[in-house]
């Protein structure tokens, strides 16, 4: 999701009150879809647009820092006072300065309430290896129980113990089924059957937040996380 890009911080009128209705407009929706559980997709926003926020403020330093001349010298306290030389650009960087301060701020806030969402779903996922668990790494399957509704089955290739992470970990969905025991056991024993190798893990949870865009990512943090710590390479 790429609710709102960077043009509305490089882009139009560079006037602070006007760059700062856009930004509560687009926070406003932001807050709208945690309320309605979709907390991945607001993670992601976020991010992307503090990681653009905190290297344009770096950036806006170290070249501030550069442009310094000496103004005077502070004889009490032994010191060169310096200034930044005026020019339209300055002031337009002036601006987006000041709205880059007050925006990662209100989006720290706002990702940390996302943040907090996370960690209250990943204690109620719970996962299972069928019938047991394995040694050693494999690919394989996994069976995430949606509130015993849907079963959505996914396959995975085993994750590389270096260069990698639970985001760029791909698993892909194979088909989804209404919930019953029975489809479960016949997909393990279908498996089963061509590669006896291969590691297959169940996930089940109850708790009521949107499957794609808040259970899934959480699913398959937990299950890349237990492929990497429980596992041999």
């Amino acid at each position: 999701m790429r609710e709102f890009d960077q043009d509305w911080f490089i882009s139009g009128p560079m006037d602070l009150e006007f760059k700062r209705y856009i930004m509560l407009a687009k926070l406003k929706r932001l807050s709208g879809f945690m309320q309605h559980g979709l907390i991945w997709p607001v993670i992601e926003e976020l991010e992307y647009q503090l990681d653009f926020l905190y290297k344009f403020k770096y950036e806006k330093e170290t070249l501030d820092d550069k442009m310094k001349v000496a103004k005077d010298i502070d004889f009490v306290n032994f010191r060169i006072i310096y200034e930044v030389p005026k020019d339209p650009i300055s002031d337009n960087m002036q601006v987006m300065h000041d709205l880059a301060n007050e925006a990662i701020i209100k989006f720290e806030d706002l990702y940390m309430d996302a943040r907090l969402a996370w960690r209250e779903i990943e204690p109620q996922l719970k996962i299972s290896w069928i019938p047991e668990k394995k040694t050693s790494l494999a690919d394989g399957y996994v069976a995430i129980i949606h509130n015993r509704t849907t079963i959505y089955f996914y396959s995975f290739k085993k994750p590389t113990k270096l260069g990698s992470d639970w985001r760029t970990f791909e698993i892909n969905l194979i088909k989804e089924e209404d919930f019953n025991p029975t489809k479960l056991t016949e997909f393990h024993k279908e498996i089963n059957k061509t590669n006896p190798n291969v590691l297959f893990a169940r996930i089940d949870y109850n708790i009521s937040y949107p499957f794609f865009d808040a259970i899934m990512p959480v699913a398959k943090s937990i299950l890349y996380s237990s492929l990497m710590k429980d596992f041999i390479f």
